[in-house]
């Protein structure tokens, strides 16, 4: 049984919220959030295998344990040509590939956008939530389902980062031929206009406030369950999960996050990061656990590769893990300009930003997510002399509480944030964006 057939045999009088797939790996935790804290809502987790991350999601590992287990998840019973890319990932095809992969774009995603439309329309939604308009479907169900309240939900700080838009030219001319395909601009949130802007930084409300109608400040679902999950195990669960790891009860742990550079930077900054990182790894595995946490579409296989020479037993590297479980044993995260330092704030870790080289660090700090950083290095010493200096637990338990304020102001503040449930009911209410009613809600 799939989320279809659920539908069918529902007799709920619950409102139906249709959650879309952006990248499953920023998408679950929201999905899983919203099951826990919408009392009011049947949650359902569509999967419309949009052209954005196709190639990342069709091999995804949550994407198996979804079809298999969960009874509210189901996707399209269609494998558009963009999809199929079971042989190599688009970065890796050659020209002629791709262009013919334009080409069957081009004759196919009128019969694909109807199948979605159709899947929308089976499932009934009250309201539908997406984690980024930049993807197609959200802009697609704006503009021929305008009666359904869409919400856009803030995922992470991964499409708030200007950037130029790529393959613009292209894109430019396939809308000419196929309305609103692709993005015209490369921001999340200012693509379907019509939608109900969810957010959960006081700066980028107010950013976004300035630049379109209905936004809004919410606490993110994700980061409530995740410091929720965390504190519980934290308290029952760590030891246990340190014996999964095969790692030392005793002994404080850090978890390093790594990831690729490549195209933020360039090759230079990629091989001094690597090199930093196994000098990192040398010398903290003599004290402490040390978990080298890759990015969840990175290769495992690379990085195995790279520490192999250098790795001890009071370390390892992992890729697939339950995030409030690496949260729960993790005392210090260090990574790079990565959003994964706001959750180990959340858990209650100290976060370190690694940053190595003079190079501008474009930090995203529209959300004051620097503030989460107890320290930024920008040397292997400078981050080794302040590990050191949290080696004395005094000094530890002060910066985790410093984590905790801090994350406190800037995620969980007790004033001028919308409560997440109200908003949706008073778009309902409204027809689709939030309007009169939601001054009559209790």
């Amino acid at each position: 049984m799939n989320a279809f057939e659920t539908v069918q045999l529902s007799n709920s009088s619950k409102q139906r919220l249709v959650v879309l797939v952006g990248y499953y790996y920023l998408t679950n935790p929201i999905y899983y959030a919203l099951r826990e804290q919408l009392s009011d809502f049947e949650v359902i987790y569509y999967f419309p295998k949009d052209i954005i991350g196709a190639d990342i999601n069709y091999a995804s590992d949550e994407r198996v344990d979804l079809l298999k287990n969960d009874l509210n998840y189901c996707e399209l019973d269609y494998d558009p040509p963009w999809f199929c890319l079971r042989r190599s990932y688009w970065y890796n095809r050659s020209f002629l590939s791709k262009f013919w992969m334009w080409v069957k774009t081009v004759f196919t995603v009128s019969y694909y956008s109807r199948r979605v439309l159709n899947d929308i329309s089976t499932l009934k939604p009250s309201a539908v939530l997406c984690t980024s308009d930049i993807f197609y479907v959200p802009r697609l169900i704006e503009e021929y389902m305008p009666n359904i309240p869409l919400f856009v939900l803030q995922p992470s700080f991964l499409d708030l980062r200007e950037k130029s838009a790529r393959f613009q030219s292209a894109k430019y001319l396939v809308n000419k031929v196929i309305s609103r395909l692709f993005e015209n601009q490369p921001y999340f949130g200012m693509e379907c206009r019509s939608s109900n802007l969810l957010v959960w930084g006081e700066k980028t409300y107010d950013y976004y406030a300035g630049r379109r109608s209905n936004v809004f400040r919410v606490v993110n679902p994700a980061h409530k369950a995740l410091r929720d999950e965390v504190g519980k195990l934290r308290t029952a669960g760590r030891n246990l999960i340190l014996s999964k790891l095969k790692l030392s009860f005793e002994r404080k742990t850090i978890v390093i996050f790594v990831d690729h550079f490549e195209t933020l930077y360039d090759e230079s900054f990629q091989d001094r990061y690597e090199s930093c990182c196994i000098e990192m790894l040398k010398f903290l595995q003599r004290t402490f656990n040390v978990i080298i946490k890759t990015h969840p579409n990175g290769d495992i296989k690379y990085w195995r590769q790279l520490f192999a020479q250098d790795i001890g037993e009071a370390a390892c590297v992992i890729r697939d893990v339950e995030k409030a479980e690496l949260m729960a044993v993790c005392d210090i995260a260090i990574a790079t300009n990565s959003y994964a330092l706001v959750e180990a704030a959340i858990g209650g870790s100290v976060s370190i930003n690694f940053f190595p080289g003079e190079e501008v660090n474009e930090v995203d700090s529209r959300e004051g997510i620097t503030k989460c950083y107890a320290h930024n290095a920008k040397s292997v010493e400078s981050l080794l002399e302040f590990v050191g200096y949290l080696a004395n637990n005094a000094r530890l338990e002060e910066c985790q509480r410093f984590s905790v304020a801090a994350v406190n102001h800037l995620f969980f503040p007790e004033k001028n944030t919308e409560n997440f449930e109200k908003l949706l009911l008073s778009a309902i209410c409204s027809g689709s964006q939030i309007k009169q009613c939601r001054d009559h809600m209790v």
